[in-house]
């Protein structure tokens, strides 16, 4: 299974997971090495964790069964595959 990821911390106001969600999407939407348009699956999950007074983001979007051997490779250094 995998996901097409991209995190961030940040103190104080920073970087939203709506910021974050739209690279993801970016990414399903050809912004890869294939210019593959991937299609949005579930789950996709999003994570905030709160510490002191540093914020940490997670935003994950399944990519299918299909692209199990070979997922495209983001455009973006921000977005890992896991």
């Amino acid at each position: 299974m995998n996901f097409a990821c991209t995190n961030a911390s940040f103190y104080g106001a920073g970087v939203t997971k709506e910021v974050m969600f739209q690279a993801v999407q970016d990414y399903l939407q050809g912004a890869n090495d294939q210019s593959m348009d991937i299609r949005l699956s579930l789950p996709v999950t999003i994570v905030h964790v709160l510490s002191s007074s540093t914020h940490q983001f997670m935003v994950c979007a399944f990519l299918g069964a299909a692209l199990n051997n070979s997922p495209p490779i983001p455009n973006d250094p921000k977005i890992s595959i896991w």
